[in-house]
């Protein structure tokens, strides 16, 4: 039974409590002044008790997925080297709802500010990681796929229908693209155990260490698919950032990643987002902007 909350306890701490000791939790919970609601989103409620991070799902393909993400990070932490193993979270599932421990460190989004020196060695590490992490064996993944499917997401959208081909060409023309001029046949289909989801929400960083990686996060959306899917997340960053990391895989990695691939892939999913928003979306132009100013 999924320990599934209401929105009047998303908001009430009183509530919270309640059902933390109403379910079978792991470790002692404190007084209401001693926990907080952290930002969860639209997917979970984030709570924090003492050094854990507890997050308690909002449905049940949540649930799956946090599920899922457990089982990942087990498999990772068998099968990364030291460094890196320590680099994820330990996230262990309880009756209904996960947690893992505290980490200290701040989501790598717009407000944060780094030096050259410091980018260049977030982005080092986060290739380091990549490379180690596309060398786990699939079998395993594939185990994890058996218990718990994952979800059908993918970041290669590069093979549209004819009639979504040119609407998506037409968009990206409108906004100073021309997909044309990014565009490639060669493309890596050999399957490896890929993130899928490493965008800035999902890097934890310390803005005042020289070494700003701390963690990466968020493993439910991980599966089997082609490398070069690994980097398109990183565009929403900015194109530089994500050639940057690139070059650095592709001096510590046997399999190299052509940035004219990943340029492909992530403006046709810019394209297909433009597609699909029945409205502007604002996301896909902040993507353009990162895209250009890369």
């Amino acid at each position: 039974m999924i320990a599934l909350m209401n929105k009047e306890q998303e908001k009430n701490k009183s509530n919270i409590l309640k059902l933390l000791h109403s379910i079978d939790f792991p470790f002692y919970v404190p007084d209401k002044d001693d926990f907080e609601i952290l930002p969860g989103g639209s997917r979970c409620v984030a709570i924090r008790i003492s050094d854990f991070v507890v997050r308690f799902p909002l449905n049940q393909e949540v649930w799956n997925s946090q599920q899922r993400e457990s089982f990942v990070c087990q498999m990772l932490k068998k099968n990364l080297p030291d460094p890196f193993k320590n680099k994820i979270t330990d996230v262990k599932i309880a009756k209904g709802f996960v947690y893992h421990k505290m980490i200290k460190g701040r989501l790598f989004d717009k407000s944060v500010v780094l030096s050259e020196f410091q980018e260049d060695n977030l982005a080092y590490d986060l290739a380091a990681f990549l490379s180690v992490l596309h060398c786990v064996p699939t079998a395993e993944m594939t185990e994890i796929d058996n218990m718990i499917p994952p979800k059908a997401e993918d970041w290669d959208f590069t093979n549209p229908s004819d009639q979504d081909g040119s609407i998506i060409k037409q968009l990206l023309q409108e906004n100073a693209i021309n997909p044309d001029d990014f565009q490639t046949d060669k493309f890596d289909r050999v399957p490896v155990v890929c993130h899928n989801d490493l965008s800035g929400s999902n890097i934890l960083i310390d803005d005042r260490q020289d070494k700003p990686l701390q963690a990466v996060i968020d493993f439910g959306a991980a599966g089997l698919m082609p490398r070069s899917n690994d980097f398109v997340p990183f565009y929403k960053i900015s194109r530089s950032f994500a050639h940057k990391v690139m070059r650095h895989y592709n001096q510590l990695s046997l399999h190299q990643i052509n940035p004219r691939e990943t340029d492909c892939k992530a403006l046709w999913f810019i394209g297909t987002v433009l597609k699909n928003s029945r409205k502007e979306s604002l996301f896909a132009k902040l993507m353009i902007e990162n895209f250009k100013n890369g």
